[in-house]
């Protein structure tokens, strides 16, 4: 009986459908109910183990770009190629980088907490190196916008994206 599927079984992944079951509940076949959704997929994961998981996958190259980006540039510049790249990065990063000289704390909050590409934690702390931020700092506020920016996506998969939509965001 160990490794077979155990209707009702308790899980802390949430609870496990039947082979066959699809997310969608208009699709499932004569072995599952017609109450499947993607809550009862096999793939559910809860919002509250994902949130911080999240925050910690996010968290984790921070202390290491804070802390050894300087070195590590020194060896990627090495190479041409290795320098067109760190360049190009480099600049992308200063460009978007305006809000975080200004207000430089709050601004590199902020500048993480906006779920857009380049706008991240990796980025922020590239950003916080290039502008001389110091390394408690830097990491305080990162910190602050990878939660901000990770209510902001919970709150969007949750509730929807057309309630962001709706709302003009």
């Amino acid at each position: 009986m160990k490794g077979r599927y155990v209707p009702g079984r308790a899980s802390p992944f949430g609870s496990f459908s039947s082979p066959g079951s699809t997310c969608f509940s208009g699709l499932s076949d004569f072995r599952t109910p017609r109450r499947n959704t993607c809550r009862d997929s096999r793939f559910y994961f809860p919002w509250y183990y994902a949130f911080p998981l999240a925050i910690i996958g996010n968290l984790l190259p921070v202390p290491l770009i804070l802390l050894f980006f300087n070195a590590m540039s020194k060896a990627i510049c090495k190479t041409e190629t290795g320098e067109r790249m760190l360049q190009w990065l480099l600049e992308r990063t200063r460009r978007r980088g305006k809000l975080i000289e200004q207000y430089e704390r709050i601004g590199l909050a902020l500048f993480v907490a906006v779920p857009l590409p380049m706008t991240g934690a990796w980025t922020g702390s590239l950003a916080a190196v290039l502008l001389g931020l110091k390394f408690r700092h830097a990491f305080l506020s990162i910190l602050v916008g990878i939660i901000i920016a990770g209510i902001i996506v919970t709150c969007a998969t949750l509730l929807g994206w057309s309630v962001f939509v709706m709302g003009g965001f």
